[in-house]
């Protein structure tokens, strides 16, 4: 593996309510050039909402660990498959767990996922929330649609997961945001980049209270930066 450094930040807005939202970022296995970020936010005000948010992102981690852990060990789970069916997973059991509560349909949340594995970043969603990655300059949205309201995990036993893959490359960076951003918010944040060349330094804090007005409010934004190469040496006993 080259593309092993990872940087990554993390941002709440100072007014937000925390049972409405999750988020995290681990390494799998402690292995070299691997990732998860993910991140929840529940659909309405309701405790049901909260409890959703809360109950979804821990599926889905446990989900993704469990499968890592099979990969890695040589048995048989397709790696393309990992993030959608833990997105899946992650949703059934609020699914089932509404139910058990006779509160079926009540539980509902939007749910985001980043997995940076053998250089690649691949991303997962349900639900209204956006990834974007920034490479050479230029913003690029990994969702084509804007919208997608119809569908919360939880709500229902089947959910529509999209996912998008691309090849990592080095100085690559990756937002995650708990909102969709419109056009002229990827263009300003393009521009708050810099539009330069590889890698940049900046604060996801200005970043954030720059692209949105009521940045006291965001639920959450996430970065990944990547690279450059980095040799790591194992101790060895």
């Amino acid at each position: 593996m080259s593309l092993t450094k990872f940087d990554s930040n993390f941002y709440r807005g100072k007014q937000v309510v925390p049972t409405m939202s999750s988020y995290v970022a681990f390494n799998v296995g402690r292995q070299p050039g691997r990732l998860v970020m993910a991140g929840s936010v529940a659909s309405q005000a309701s405790l049901g909402s909260q409890i959703a948010a809360k109950l979804c992102l821990e599926h889905l981690s446990d989900s993704i660990l469990d499968c890592y852990e099979k990969m890695d060990a040589n048995e048989d789970v397709e790696e393309e498959n990992i993030l959608e069916r833990s997105l899946k997973r992650a949703n059934i059991a609020v699914y089932n767990f509404g139910h058990q509560l006779a509160a079926g349909g009540r539980l509902a949340s939007s749910l985001l996922v980043l997995v940076i594995e053998n250089e690649r970043i691949i991303s997962g969603r349900v639900g209204s929330m956006g990834a974007y990655l920034y490479r050479k300059g230029n913003i690029y949205p990994f969702f084509v649609n804007k919208e997608c309201t119809d569908t919360c995990i939880g709500v229902n036993s089947k959910v529509l997961v999209e996912t998008a893959e691309v090849e990592a490359q080095p100085y690559d960076s990756v937002f995650l945001f708990s909102r969709l951003l419109s056009e002229s918010q990827e263009r300003l944040l393009e521009k708050l980049l810099g539009g330069i060349q590889g890698r940049v330094d900046f604060d996801l804090d200005k970043l954030v209270e720059n692209i949105f007005i009521d940045s006291n409010n965001v639920e959450f934004s996430q970065v990944v930066c990547i690279g450059p190469e980095t040799v790591f040496l194992r101790d060895y006993v």
